[in-house]
C-alpha cells in the first residue's frame, strides 16, 4: 500500500482527493527539496521551519 492509500485509510486524507493528492504531495516535496539543495529559502528562516511550513501546507490542501 502506497503513502496516499495508508494516509486515505487512516482518514488522514479523504477519498475524493485521491486523484490529486499525488502530484500535491510531490510538487510539495519536489520544490522545498529544490529550494534547500540550492540555499535559496529567505535569509533568517532556518530549514526546519521552511519544511515544516511546506508539509502543514501539502496536509492543508490535501483535506
Amino acid at each position: 500500500m502506497d503513502a496516499i492509500e495508508q494516509m486515505i485509510t487512516a482518514g488522514a486524507v479523504p477519498l475524493a482527493r485521491r486523484k490529486d493528492a499525488p502530484m500535491i504531495a510531490w510538487s510539495g516535496v519536489h520544490g522545498i527539496a529544490t529550494i534547500l539543495i540550492s540555499s535559496i529559502w529567505p535569509q533568517g528562516v532556518g530549514a526546519d521551519q521552511q519544511i515544516d511550513a511546506v508539509i502543514g501546507g501539502i496536509s492543508r490542501s490535501l483535506r
